[in-house]
């Protein structure tokens, strides 16, 4: 399910997902802050697997890395993040996977349980990537966030 920026934006639209005008910028920004699923240090091979193992769960995953990189840098909008990768999991599970197959219950409950876990470890990554971001803006003068409709 190796799928482009166009494809993912469709998607992401038609299943609902939340945040999905963030999918609007250019792809150039998109290919530099979403790296699938999994933070960075656990580095390109594991997160492929994890991207393999749940093919539906990278645009939530893609989302989320939107979310972290454009964030506030407060506690409500960290747990807000995560909250949406739960509920994203479950509307891309839906969308992809009928009520009958077990598949849809599987990407659903690893959907809540990775938002779990990013509630428990992910606020050094959360923060690392607003820092990103601000490096990135000072150095290049463009400022993502405007370039979003919301």
């Amino acid at each position: 399910m190796n799928m482009d920026w166009s494809e993912k934006r469709r998607i992401a639209c038609e299943a609902g997902l939340d945040d999905c005008e963030l999918l609007a910028l250019p792809n150039e920004y998109l290919d530099q802050i979403c790296n699938g699923i999994g933070a960075e240090w656990m580095g390109e091979k594991l997160r492929n697997a994890l991207s393999k193992l749940h093919p539906s769960l990278v645009i939530v995953a893609d989302l989320h890395d939107l979310r972290w990189f454009l964030g506030k840098g407060t506690q409500e909008d960290f747990l807000d993040s995560n909250s949406k990768f739960a509920s994203n999991g479950v509307k891309i599970a839906k969308y992809f996977y009928g009520w009958y197959n077990p598949r849809r219950y599987i990407v659903m409950m690893d959907a809540k349980r990775y938002a779990g876990y990013l509630n428990l470890g992910g606020k050094v990554a959360y923060y690392a990537a607003i820092t990103q971001r601000e490096n990135f803006e000072k150095e290049t003068g463009v400022n993502l966030g405007m370039m979003i409709k919301k």
